[in-house]
C-alpha cells in the first residue's frame, strides 16, 4: 500500500490501467515507477497451464 501512496504523491500522472481482458491481462505494477504491464507472469502463468 505505501508503493501506492508513493506512486500518487511522487508522480504527476499515475497511468490508466484498462480494462482487464484475458487476451492482453493489464495489470498495474506499483512499484517506484507505476506502470501498465501486460501479462507480467506469463512464463510461470503458461508452465502452471501446461502442468494441469
Amino acid at each position: 500500500m505505501l508503493e501506492l501512496v508513493r506512486c500518487l504523491v511522487t508522480t504527476r500522472e499515475v497511468p490508466r490501467r484498462p480494462a482487464y481482458t484475458w487476451e492482453r491481462r493489464a495489470t498495474m505494477w506499483i512499484d517506484a515507477e507505476c506502470k501498465v504491464v501486460d501479462d507480467p507472469d506469463k512464463g510461470e502463468r503458461l508452465f502452471r497451464e501446461r502442468r494441469g
